[in-house]
């Protein structure tokens, strides 16, 4: 493999060599500094005659130096005298450059061109591999928004520049380029009212909600919901799922979501909103942009965790209906603070029974194994709460017994000529920020 050296000498590469009786000369008026490329192998004249000849004089200093197994440190750097060396103290590659008087040319005095360090000091830390570097490597590799993990950013480095630098390098240079592609933050913030604008405009009929502090103007919740998932909403069952999820940026945040399911137990978005955490004013403002197209009706399931904030905001805006906890949530629960994960089998088992029967043999069983999480089952939760056999939206009006009605009261929302419509509208993503087009007064805000 052809190694590469790199020295500091005079000159932005506007000028010419010339040979003196001891070394060769950059001639320039200019005083800057640039990266000249050393070949290892040949005399001086050679190499200067092949770095003229190759244009390398272009080449990106600190990605070549590291691409080409090349490390070196600075021992004595000034405006006359420079002299650098291998980064191993038992190699004897070293070069040596004095500056001509006050013109700032600098001519080589001692250049030792072999490595005789080892192979750790060319796949190891470099200190040229610098967090700007790994960012301008990985950049095209973002393809349509999509970044690249840790990992994968590590393997990048390593296939191009033969060198392996540390895991936090790779992850900072990986937000880098995130926030070249995608925007930073506190630029995204400001431009969501502009956002708002162009995605109505492509999703006629969508939902964007903005709150800000009316005495500062700072971001409070942001709520949208796109013109299909409203009118495909119409064909899904009546069967809400909510929950939050926290994001893991600069300024953190909870996304609130709701979704549902077509009769293909297919996951149908609804609605999300950006807020500052869970709580009371966050649930309700989510219930109350929900609320426009999400009808408060009592053929209507709303199925969540068991935060407070959601039993409260459910209490305010949705009277009519049935409020359910999430199975997986509560096994979570059970899991944690019964230690009963060897009975798990029996919760399930008891909240998928229909028949009242069967929901009474399981639940005697899981009483039996764990009597603490029955205990919290029947009087902490209820079992309306998280139940087939007791939750009232299944439950008929006359009786405890199960009939056919219970079939009817699904049976139009499972014809196929309406499943599928609800997929014919799709959902048009708004164009990167230089293409929008919009209102001046949206442009000033």
């Amino acid at each position: 493999m052809s190694i590469i050296d790199y020295v500091v000498v005079g000159g932005i590469f506007s000028g010419e060599w010339e040979e003196s009786p001891k070394c060769w000369v950059w001639k320039t008026a200019s005083k800057e500094t640039a990266s000249i490329a050393l070949h290892r192998n040949g005399s001086y004249a050679d190499m200067v005659k092949s770095v003229m000849e190759s244009s390398e004089l272009c080449c990106d200093q600190s990605k070549a130096s590291v691409k080409m197994s090349f490390n070196y440190t600075t021992l004595k750097s000034s405006k006359k005298y420079l002299r650098v060396r291998c980064v191993d103290r038992t190699c004897r590659w070293m070069v040596r450059a004095c500056a001509i008087g006050e013109s700032g040319w600098f001519h080589v005095h001692k250049y030792v061109g072999e490595h005789t360090c080892g192979i750790d000091h060319v796949t190891g830390k470099h200190k040229n591999v610098t967090v700007e570097v790994i960012a301008s490597l990985i950049l095209n590799f973002f393809v349509d928004n999509k970044g690249l993990s840790t990992k994968e950013i590590e393997m990048i480095v390593f296939r191009e520049l033969h060198c392996r630098p540390s895991y936090w390098k790779c992850w900072m240079a990986g937000v880098i380029v995130k926030n070249i592609v995608r925007g930073t933050p506190e630029h995204g913030y400001p431009v969501l009212p502009a956002f708002s604008y162009i995605f109505k405009g492509l999703n006629p009929g969508s939902i964007n909600s903005l709150r800000v502090n009316e005495e500062s103007g700072r971001f409070i919740y942001y709520f949208m919901a796109s013109g299909a998932s409203i009118r495909g909403y119409a064909h899904m069952r009546k069967v809400v799922i909510i929950d939050g999820t926290h994001f893991s940026g600069k300024y953190e945040g909870v996304l609130l979501s709701a979704v549902t399911q077509d009769t293909q137990n297919h996951i149908y978005p609804l609605a999300y909103c950006v807020v500052d955490k869970e709580n009371d004013a966050s649930w309700g403002f989510f219930f109350e942009k929900l609320k426009a197209f999400v009808v408060d009706e009592p053929e209507l399931c709303v199925i969540s965790d068991r935060h407070v904030s959601i039993a409260n905001g459910l209490t305010r805006h949705y009277l009519l209906a049935h409020h359910g906890d999430c199975m997986r949530h509560l096994d979570e629960n059970l899991r944690i603070n019964h230690h009963c994960f060897d009975s798990l089998y029996l919760y399930y088992h008891v909240a998928k029974a229909y028949m009242l029967e069967e929901f009474n043999d399981y639940f005697n069983a899981l009483k039996e194994r764990c009597p603490s999480a029955a205990a919290c089952l029947e009087h902490e939760v209820g079992f309306e709460k998280w139940s087939r056999a007791y939750f009232p939206a299944l439950r008929l009006k006359n009786g405890d017994e199960y009939s056919t009605s219970i079939y009817k009261y699904s049976s139009k929302i499972y014809s196929k000529a309406l499943y599928l419509l609800a997929y014919l509208e799709p959902i048009c993503t708004a164009q990167l920020e230089p293409e929008w087009s919009m209102a001046r007064e949206y442009l000033e805000m």
